[in-house]
């Protein structure tokens, strides 16, 4: 947290490796002077292990999580055999034109731009570009056809008043991605579009899509569509 021309703001954290912020648009503006994020300072994971032991936090030494930290022995298979059994039913593999390559054993098992696990031989490296839990379809095609350069958002959450003209901004569309230079323009009082400068990888239906200039969180919403 941090203060911009006055403002309270969400700023990235020093150390960009952990930063958080991504997960943190859809903070309401009006809660945000009452939140403190006391670690953003700190330049590496290291320096907090050390802050957690001086206070005796008995999770000082605790490894990192690298999978989904809810999910006992990071078996989702299993948790979504229990929950959702749906998504685990048999479908088809096929291409933008429809032409079935294969068939899977589970559309949950599947993201978009996956390219690894496929079992299907294309020729080329196929990446996933479209799932359809409807009809457990998962649709597959080329680099270049998993390539976006604008998508639609929805459920926007601002962290300021954005202009009505399109602005520049970076945008990130993952957590891992590290954002890009990108014109946002808003179009509705919970929605916006975004134009990359550059075509990107594997936009995603229902993640986040947030919005940053410089190092300040502006907002985000939920991604609905590339096109």
């Amino acid at each position: 947290m941090g203060s911009v021309a006055g403002d309270l703001a969400i700023l990235r954290a020093l150390d960009g490796r952990k930063d958080q912020s991504y997960a943190l648009f859809d903070v309401a503006r009006d809660a945000m002077n009452r939140i403190l994020l006391p670690i953003g300072w700190v330049d590496e994971k290291l320096a907090v292990r050390g802050i957690a032991r001086r206070l005796g936090l008995n999770v000082h030494d605790k490894p990192d999580s690298q999978e989904i930290c809810f999910v006992p022995d990071d078996d989702y298979v299993s948790l979504l055999r229990a929950r959702a059994p749906e998504a685990l039913r048999p479908g088809n593999i096929v291409n933008a034109d429809g032409e079935i390559l294969g068939e899977h054993d589970g559309y949950a098992r599947f993201t978009i731009g996956q390219r690894r696990g496929l079992r299907v031989a294309a020729g080329v490296p196929m990446y996933v570009t479209h799932i359809d839990p409807k009809t457990a379809t998962v649709t597959i095609g080329t680099r270049e056809q998993s390539l976006s350069s604008r998508l639609s958002a929805s459920g926007a959450n601002w962290h300021w008043a954005p202009p009505k003209e399109p602005f520049e901004a970076t945008v990130q569309i993952r957590y891992n991605h590290r954002g890009c230079p990108a014109r946002v323009s808003v179009t509705g009082s919970g929605s916006f579009d975004v134009k990359f400068h550059q075509p990107q990888l594997a936009i995603t239906p229902g993640q986040a899509v947030v919005v940053y200039q410089d190092q300040r969180l502006l907002g985000g919403g939920w991604i609905d569509q590339p096109r």
